[in-house]
C-alpha cells in the first residue's frame, strides 16, 4: 500500500487554486515538469513575486495561499443598485 502524505498548506493551496484561479490551474496543468519546485515556480510567476534564495516549501505555499486569497477578494466591488438610496 502506498500513502502519500501532503502537508496542510499544500492541501489548502491547491484548493484555492481549483476553486478560484482557473487560469492558474490551466498554467499548472499544460506545464510539462510537474516538480513541486517548477510549480511552485509558476505559482510565483503568476501572482509576480520574485523568489531570490532558499525557501521551505510549507513557508511558501502559506505565502501563495495568502496572495492568491488577497487577489481573488480585491478584484471584488459591490455598489448599490441604482435608485437604492442608503
Amino acid at each position: 500500500m502506498h500513502i502519500e502524505m501532503s502537508p496542510q498548506e499544500f492541501i489548502d493551496l491547491q484548493q484555492e487554486i481549483l476553486s478560484h484561479h482557473p487560469e492558474l490551474q490551466e498554467k499548472l496543468n499544460t506545464q510539462s515538469n510537474k516538480d513541486t519546485a517548477v510549480l511552485f515556480a509558476v505559482i510565483a510567476t503568476y501572482l509576480e513575486i520574485l523568489l531570490d534564495g532558499e525557501y521551505m516549501l510549507p513557508d511558501l505555499a502559506r505565502l501563495f495561499l495568502k496572495k492568491l486569497r488577497d487577489k481573488r477578494s480585491g478584484a471584488v466591488i459591490i455598489l448599490p443598485a441604482p435608485g437604492v438610496v442608503h
